[in-house]
């Protein structure tokens, strides 16, 4: 989440080209998916830098959450074979009679949970202790996936999950009934990016 800064940032949208040495693009293709995505970040931030004199930092908030655990009767995906592409995880979503259809390779269990924050409508937190990666297909009705806190319930944050539609699974239904796992509520850490200044850049 992001907050602070001038009210132009909430309306301007900015289009961004940025190139590279042959080797820089070399060395990023044999990073994995996480270490990958670090150093983009990282550049990211050092353009903002840059161009747009960004001053940030950030503050931790708690709020409620689910962890990711191992149902009762175990995990139900695949372990994917092992790859010395360095390619990472991919994740292929697809719309089918309704449903979200999502086809995961080689995927870290803490990658996937972060993936879930979205759709559960809260942070997901990796708790499997699964290691390494996973082939798999998660299929559920998107609309169903949503929770929200019960008023006046913030301590325990207990979720309200809408009734399943008989076209087909929620969220946490068909993780634990096609994977295997199962969210929890608990309370974990919000990172917030607060930002302190920032300017409008101009054309180049």
């Amino acid at each position: 989440n992001v907050t602070g800064g001038p009210v132009w940032l909430q309306d301007l949208r900015f289009d961004i080209e940025a190139k590279f040495a042959p080797e820089v693009g070399e060395a990023l293709m044999k990073l994995g998916r996480d270490d990958r995505w670090f150093v983009q970040r990282y550049m990211m931030q050092k353009l903002l830098k840059e161009r747009m004199n960004l001053a940030a930092h950030v503050e931790t908030k708690e709020v409620p959450a689910y962890d990711l655990i191992v149902a009762k009767n175990g995990p139900k995906m695949k372990v994917a074979e092992p790859s010395t592409s360095g390619a990472g995880s991919l994740m292929i979503p697809r719309i089918i009679r309704g449903r979200l259809v999502t086809t995961f390779t080689r995927m870290p269990m803490s990658v996937f949970a972060a993936s879930l924050t979205d759709p559960a409508g809260r942070q997901v937190f990796d708790k499997t202790g699964l290691t390494g990666g996973y082939d798999f297909t998660l299929e559920y009705v998107r609309e169903q996936a949503f929770a929200a806190e019960v008023p006046g319930d913030s301590v325990s944050g207990t979720p309200v999950v809408t009734p399943t539609d008989p076209a087909g699974p929620s969220l946490m239904a068909a993780l634990e009934d096609q994977l295997g796992l199962k969210l929890v509520p608990s309370r974990g850490p919000m990172y917030i990016l607060v930002i302190d200044h920032i300017d409008k850049p101009g054309a180049n």
